[in-house]
């Protein structure tokens, strides 16, 4: 039976997404530095050898394996639901509700569930846009 994601769940979403962005932005920044540097060592070899190594077919490989290893980096290393959810109580102060909400979501305990609906309580207040 479908039901709609409650506010707890799409302030994790949320946040999920824009840790996924972040991380995906800090490894294209290193990959671009490297291959700015690699670029920059073949015009340096280019020149000093007279051997005529920069052109189409060699700056589109360049390029798409930049791409390539930014995606494989980002895929190897996004963070994952839990990670955000420790994330978010961390840097909001929610004092650990959505990373123990994430812990025992498939709990039937009273404890448990006391727990879940605080979460969800705390996560009604929460701009994590912010």
């Amino acid at each position: 039976m479908w039901r709609a994601p409650d506010s707890f769940e799409k302030k994790l979403r949320i946040a999920v997404l824009r840790c996924n962005v972040n991380v995906l932005l800090e490894h294209l920044g290193r990959v671009l530095v490297a291959g700015g540097v690699f670029f920059m060592l073949v015009v340096l070899f280019e020149r000093a050898t007279a051997i005529r190594t920069v052109n189409s077919f060699v700056a589109w490989p360049l390029c798409g394996g930049m791409i390539a290893l930014t995606l494989l980096l980002w895929s190897l290393r996004h963070p994952s639901v839990m990670e955000v959810a420790i994330t978010v109580d961390e840097r909001l102060g929610t004092k650990e509700r959505f990373s123990t909400a994430m812990a025992l979501a498939d709990r039937d305990d009273p404890f448990c569930k006391a727990s879940i609906a605080e979460a969800h309580r705390t996560a009604e207040r929460l701009n994590v846009r912010t």
